[in-house]
């Protein structure tokens, strides 16, 4: 409409009918380590019209199927404890800082779920954190985070597993001659297992810079991924500093095919836990072997990854192939890993401080669940219990 003071101008209106931002959820399912569980959350992506972000997640699960997991994925062993397990978090996210193109997100979070580093125990986390997020030049960008945390393990093994797991360990300390006769092998046996189970609170700082020229964040098919960052953490019993590097790199081989490689690596000093040590196994680790039996962990690590990931090729004669050529990826890997600084734990527990391995696998795009990755891997180094059977390892999300 024509200005009310001057002719020549136009006074534009525009009536903006908000969306609603704000979402319920409550759902349930079955998962190999939470077991059958419920959830409920809640989000609003616009919050107060800000363009602040709140959410409160929620998930409880009876975690008895962490047998079937066992059988699954470290086949003769009770590695995953059987306890009732939860997830909460709520976060706040700032995405423009006091105007600035600075990030702030807030989380609070307690986990309770089957150690992935501990046989046969439970991992409780409770803590917070606050990171900071800024865009730099050049596809860089830098992160600061502050983390507050206390974890506790819980040992979940009965009389005779735990015996099971003080004579496998007293066994091996006789075989690698660690000790030299029943009562030191015993002795050793009582106190690594005791410092497996240490927990303790701790504060984190986490800063990191990362450079970032992928075509897609969740597929990509070109470009690359950097990203360095050190950690030192501050507790009651001691501190430890952890610092890593992780380098990822893809590029095209042609329509619908991807040679994706990844290295990366962490060290470490002071006293480090555990339960925060670097591991070889679980989903992203080295593939073919169970996925935490038959890998170690350690204070430093180095790991490698090729990839060739293939759209299948397939006619688009009818809806099946048309769906398939849409949302299934054919793969071929190797993976190698190797683990530093935990060797008398890992020679206690049979497990590998080194692990290769080649396969095949497939990536498929579920509605409601996002990507599958089904990884069918064969060891090239044996493990330390001499077994070299190819095993299946499956996982949501690229490894990188």
């Amino acid at each position: 409409m024509p200005s009310a003071t001057n002719p020549d101008k136009y006074t534009l209106k525009i009536e903006v009918d908000e969306k609603r931002t704000a979402s319920v959820g409550v759902g349930g399912g079955v998962d190999s380590v939470a077991g059958p569980f419920g959830s409920m959350s809640f989000s609003d992506g616009n919050f107060r019209g800000r363009g602040q972000v709140i959410s409160l997640s929620s998930q409880i699960g009876s975690g008895t199927l962490n047998s079937m997991s066992n059988s699954i994925n470290n086949a003769g062993t009770t590695f995953m404890p059987t306890g009732r397990t939860y997830n909460l978090e709520a976060s706040f996210i700032e995405p423009n800082l006091k105007g600035t193109n600075t990030s702030m997100a807030v989380t609070g979070f307690g986990r309770n779920m089957g150690s992935m580093f501990i046989d046969q125990a439970m991992q409780r986390t409770l803590g917070a954190s606050v990171v900071f997020s800024k865009p730099l030049k050049g596809a860089w960008s830098a992160n600061l985070g502050l983390i507050g945390e206390q974890t506790t393990l819980r040992n979940m093994a009965n009389i005779a597993e735990n015996q099971s797991i003080l004579t496998s360990m007293t066994s091996r300390a006789l075989e690698t001659g660690l000790a030299a006769n029943s009562l030191q092998a015993g002795q050793l046996a009582e106190q690594y297992r005791n410092n497996q189970l240490k927990g303790g609170a701790y504060l984190t700082v986490n800063p990191s810079i990362t450079r970032d020229t992928r075509d897609s964040a969740i597929d990509a098919s070109k470009g690359s991924f950097i990203k360095l960052s050190a950690s030192p953490s501050a507790g009651f019993s001691g501190g430890f500093l952890k610092a890593g590097a992780s380098a990822s790199t893809y590029k095209s081989l042609g329509k619908g095919v991807t040679l994706a490689l990844n290295a990366q690596g962490g060290t470490s000093v002071g006293g480090l836990p555990q339960f925060a040590q670097y591991r070889l196994g679980g989903w992203n680790g080295v593939r073919g072997y169970r996925a935490f039996s038959d890998l170690g962990t350690g204070a430093g690590m180095l790991m490698a990854t090729a990839e060739v990931r293939s759209k299948i090729p397939l006619p688009e004669t009818n809806a099946v192939f048309r769906a398939v050529k849409k949302n299934v990826k054919a793969v071929a890997f190797a993976d190698f890993g190797q683990v530093m600084g935990n060797g008398i734990t890992n020679s206690l527990l049979s497990r590998n401080s080194m692990g290769a391995s080649v396969g095949l696998g497939l990536r498929v795009n579920m509605p409601m669940v996002g990507l599958v990755r089904i990884d069918y891997g064969l060891p090239i180094i044996s493990s330390v219990l001499g077994r070299n059977v190819p095993r299946l390892t499956i996982g949501f999300g690229e490894k990188f």
